[in-house]
């Protein structure tokens, strides 16, 4: 089942309403908040591991930065972690979801930029449905940003830039052999302006991950579409995903954020 709607522009920081989940999920989710800092490494990028308790797993992860950071490494790392790289301002946090429960299998597919400024890569689970995504470059390349980070039934599509057209990029998806439902909100991602887009789970369900796609597909030139930086993504409740991102094109577009939920 896929619920869309109509969201609102949020003139909010992604951070403050994040920082609530340090208390812990509440009964309706089965999944624990862990957290740790985003922090300056010797690479020139910031970096930042959240773990997992023992007998835990991971199943999504997120982060809170400021306008105009983004990740280029979001994903789960070892299986019970989730870490994230970039170039974010600090302070700014790194969360992983975890369960006791659900044992997740990934699943993950490489593309090549191949002298183009923009690549798309899908992974596909063998088994089961995308409970949750991530993705990473090689090499880590400043100014190359993802626009899109989404389900598609037992996939998990990533599409980004490379700033200087050259490296891969990997999409990770990771794989629950359950039955899950999508839902999706957009909100319009104003020309030189911020976007917060939120999307939920019902009651008595529970959120396992997120993502994002932002419409039209960028052209990463500022002149037929939206030049999104997500620079927060992650949990805004219990049962509601939200992502922030800031357009530095001079054409409007629309950010839409996607709620997967165990029934």
């Amino acid at each position: 089942m896929t619920v869309i709607g109509t969201g609102s522009k949020l003139a909010i920081a992604l951070l403050a309403a994040l920082s609530m989940l340090l208390a812990g999920a509440s009964s309706a989710s089965a999944l624990r908040s862990s957290s740790a800092p985003i922090e300056a490494t010797a690479s020139g990028f910031e970096a930042g591991k959240a773990k997992c308790d023992d007998g835990e797993r991971v199943i999504s992860g997120g982060f809170t930065g400021s306008e105009g950071d983004y990740a280029l490494v979001n994903k789960a790392a070892r299986g019970n972690a989730w870490v994230v790289k970039g170039e974010i301002t600090i302070p700014a946090t790194v969360f992983a979801y975890c369960s006791p429960n659900l044992k997740p299998e990934q699943a993950k597919a490489t593309k090549a930029f191949g002298g183009k400024a923009r690549a798309n890569a899908t992974a596909k689970c063998d088994r089961g449905a995308a409970a949750a995504g991530g993705w990473a470059y090689k090499p880590l390349t400043g100014n190359s940003p993802v626009f899109t980070s989404r389900p598609s039934f037992n996939r998990w599509r990533i599409g980004g830039f490379s700033d200087v057209r050259s490296g891969k990029i990997t999409s990770y998806a990771y794989c629950v052999r359950r039955e899950l439902e999508v839902h999706q909100n957009t909100s319009v991602l104003p020309a030189n302006g911020d976007t917060v887009t939120t999307s939920s789970c019902d009651d008595g369900t529970e959120l396992l991950g997120g993502g994002f796609e932002t419409l039209p597909e960028p052209d990463f030139d500022n002149l037929t579409g939206p030049d999104p930086f997500i620079n927060s993504e992650g949990r805004d409740d219990p049962l509601v995903w939200a992502v922030e991102a800031h357009n530095y094109s001079v054409v409007a577009g629309s950010l839409e954020a996607f709620a997967i939920c165990l029934p």
